[in-house]
């Protein structure tokens, strides 16, 4: 029994030093920053955690409801047909039916002929999942440049971005629209431009304009902002990337492809024979159309193609609704590029934000969908918000684009009508501009007075003998 005990005596020995040891550590100072280290560890974590559920979530919700609607006639099933037709020699724009009628250029049939090797439904799901990893990575992104000016963007900011824009974020997915993986492109090009990666961040940015033509403006603004070689470079890549379907259809074909393209969509095809083209068919459906044409087209144009759902302040007919429509797309996009993107301003996050509103407004067709393109203003806003830089005013700004993101839907249809007539969706984009461009003057009068005292401060320390 004595062994027993002595065992017992040591046992008890070497549990009180551990005790004492761990109580000695945990209160020691240096205790103290590894418990704060693992603390913001667990956080992280959870907040890891969070967004894969999410991620879960709604790989696995969206399917199901999918099924119980059965699959969509949607923008993918355009995309799915065309690549088919890509791949089999067919002629790739149909007149028929111009609700399906491709509006993007031979590329993007080109690059969805690989979709056409397996069924529709299979080839749906698995650009719904590119989708979604797309729409991540452009939170993740967006999170990474904002940064670069406000500390305070992180995961929850996304996630209320993410709130706010649901609306349109869940219309992109169900509609299988492609606008989330080229603003992945387009994020990452500027995220590589951040980290000195100027050419191939010029590259991709080519390439993302080939694909769909709204990255164009940020070629207007390394122009702008006097950066020669990202735009020679994007310049040369957007050339390359739209030539490269020549490879594959012959010269030819890909020139007769490309006429076709740009009579469908583009300036051309929006100032061609206004208003008629611009809205029959089907006026239901294009007054869905929430661009800045758009809204001009419906508050300007004579209400005889428009039916009710115009507002027809002026009645104009051609020319003057032309020079109208087109004048005031350009000074909106000139007054963006003058007063928000200063050639010496180093406030490049909020200018980038204010491109993408541009990319949003200032092209012939914006459909719901299209309003994925504010994840990015959103993150910068809230981030601004969170730093408490014009937090009241931003706060304003959200709150009045939200309602008029959701209120109409909470109308009946006829006025629901009215509202699109009145381009509701439109209003609230320029709210968020509006927004945007006050915050680019409030952070370049901070900037301006920071490096004012720093001037006056080696002054002021100076004594006179």
């Amino acid at each position: 029994m004595k062994p027993q005990m002595n065992t017992d005596e040591h046992g008890s020995d070497r549990c009180s030093s551990v005790f004492i040891c761990v109580h000695l550590w945990f209160h020691s100072s240096e205790s103290a920053a590894e418990i704060d280290s693992l603390m913001t560890l667990m956080t992280r974590n959870a907040k890891a955690r969070l967004i894969l559920g999410l991620y879960a979530t709604i790989l696995v919700a969206s399917p199901i409801v999918q099924g119980l609607r059965g699959l969509p006639s949607n923008d993918f099933g355009t995309y799915y047909t065309a690549g088919l037709r890509a791949r089999t020699g067919l002629p790739l724009y149909l007149e028929d039916d111009p609700r399906n009628r491709l509006t993007a250029p031979p590329l993007v049939a080109l690059a969805f002929a690989p979709f056409s090797l397996v069924s529709l439904e299979k080839a749906y799901w698995i650009w719904f999942v590119i989708n979604v990893t797309a729409l991540f990575g452009c939170f993740y992104l967006s999170l990474k440049i904002a940064r670069r000016m406000f500390a305070a963007a992180d995961t929850g900011v996304a996630l209320i971005a993410f709130l706010l824009l649901s609306r349109f974020i869940l219309n992109h997915l169900q509609r299988g629209q492609v606008n989330l993986p080229v603003f992945f492109l387009v994020l990452l090009a500027l995220h590589w431009f951040e980290s000195g990666k100027r050419t191939i961040s010029s590259v991709f940015l080519g390439l993302a304009t080939a694909i769909k033509i709204f990255p164009v403006f940020f070629l207007c603004y390394w122009i702008r902002k006097r950066e020669w070689l990202s735009a020679s470079v994007m310049t040369l890549s957007l050339v390359v990337f739209s030539l490269l379907p020549a490879c594959w259809f012959g010269i030819d074909a890909y020139g007769s492809y490309s006429t076709l393209w740009l009579r469908q969509v583009g300036v051309r095809a929006a100032l061609g024979n206004l208003p008629v083209d611009f809205f029959s068919p089907h006026p239901p459906y294009n007054l869905q159309n929430q661009s800045l044409f758009a809204a001009v087209i419906r508050l300007f144009s004579k209400g005889d193609a428009t039916g009710n759902h115009g507002v027809n302040v002026f009645a104009l007919e051609n020319p003057g609704l032309q020079i109208l429509v087109l004048g005031v797309v350009v000074l909106f996009i000139a007054y963006t590029l003058v007063r928000g993107a200063q050639v010496d301003s180093e406030i490049r996050v909020v200018e980038y934000a204010l491109i993408c509103i541009l990319m949003l407004l200032c092209i012939p067709l914006v459909w719901k969908a299209n309003f994925v393109l504010l994840i990015f203003p959103y993150v910068v806003l809230l981030a601004a918000v969170k730093a408490n830089v014009w937090a009241k005013g931003i706060f304003v700004t959200l709150a009045g684009a939200t309602t008029l993101h959701y209120a109409p839907k909470l109308l009946p249809q006829g006025l629901n009508d009215v509202c699109y007539a009145c381009s509701v969706l439109t209003a609230s984009g320029l709210l968020i501009w509006l927004g945007a461009l006050r915050l680019h003057f409030r952070c370049r009068s901070v900037t301006a007075h920071g490096e004012r005292e720093a001037a006056e401060q080696p002054l002021s320390g100076l004594s006179l003998p």
